[in-house]
């Protein structure tokens, strides 16, 4: 499909100020855009990396992340989305700026299934994010079945 690209991801939150300054001071990510949309009751957030956007909903009624969903090796056995990823040059020295910047790993850095190097982290909300060393081998694998 021509120009079919990633675009964003959205996540819901509960304190939205957190989780855009998290992302910001964690990630890099710069606030585009903050609104309040009334006939949802909803606060939303719009935030860019690199041409990559995250939309930030807050409600006032929402529910915390269930506690499966908190390990997200163990959320693989419930069927949905688990987590995003991040691609980097080299993980292990993105791994170490995050930790410097404060961020805990829950796994890695590690080789995965398919002998990709990669970390995995939660944001502010538990929300869980991978970082996934580019590699050319792994891309020419995933290309060649």
């Amino acid at each position: 499909m021509p120009g079919l690209t990633p675009h964003h991801f959205t996540i819901s939150v509960a304190d939205i100020s957190e989780t855009v300054k998290w992302y910001t001071e964690k990630l890099g990510f710069r606030l585009i855009k903050q609104f309040q949309k009334k006939e949802m009751n909803a606060e939303i957030a719009f935030m860019e990396l690199n041409g990559f956007y995250i939309e930030i909903f807050h409600l006032p009624e929402s529910e915390p992340l269930p506690e499966f969903s908190k390990n997200p090796l163990k959320s693989l056995a419930v069927q949905g989305l688990k987590y995003f990823a991040f691609g980097v040059d080299c993980l292990d020295d993105a791994v170490e700026e995050l930790r410097q910047r404060g961020v805990q790993f829950l796994v890695g850095p590690a080789l995965g299934a398919s002998s990709h190097k990669y970390a995995l982290f939660q944001d502010n909300n538990g929300v869980a994010i991978e970082l996934f060393e580019n590699d050319e081998v792994f891309v020419s694998q995933m290309k060649c079945g």
